[in-house]
């Protein structure tokens, strides 16, 4: 079974060194340095992604597939970071399911201003089903749940 295969992926614990977490460089005088930024309550993520009309701007919202709790183990969310105001929100999707990288779609009229205005797309493995979903969620509100649920015609597993 494909599952008995990879079943030790899913079981991965992550040491806070391999953990990804937000940091900014400042350069000055020929000397760099790091410094942690976002909220505190960020759980440990990949991939984190931007509003598209942001790229290159400054931007206060930040969108990743999180481990939530942080001793999860697996990225079983998407969670909202903002900058500004080290509020998170997270879309949590149950157990033994698991999120791919968060894609943002701005969403057509509204505040072209607004990071959240946006529609969140992401794709969830279940392992007990071996079944993926494209989950739809509102970027303004991760935490209210899906607006749309597609379930593919065939499961896509975690990777690149």
């Amino acid at each position: 079974q494909l599952e008995d295969v990879f079943k030790n992926l899913y079981d991965k614990k992550f040491t806070p060194a391999e953990q990804c977490r937000l940091r900014s460089v400042t350069v000055k005088e020929g000397k760099a340095k790091l410094q942690d930024m976002g909220p505190s309550g960020a759980s440990p993520f990949e991939l984190p992604t931007i509003h598209p009309s942001f790229i290159s701007k400054e931007n206060q919202q930040v969108y990743t597939n999180a481990m939530c709790p942080d001793t999860a183990g697996k990225l079983n969310c998407v969670e909202r970071l903002d900058l500004n105001t080290n509020e998170v929100d997270q879309a949590h999707f149950g157990p033994y399911r698991y999120a791919e990288e968060p894609i943002l779609v701005p969403k057509s009229g509204g505040d072209k201003y607004d990071e959240t205005n946006a529609y969140v797309l992401t794709l969830v493995y279940d392992t007990i089903e071996h079944a993926t979903d494209c989950v739809v969620l509102d970027a303004a509100n991760l935490s209210g749940g899906p607006i749309a649920t597609i379930r593919l015609p065939c499961p896509i597993t975690s990777g690149f």
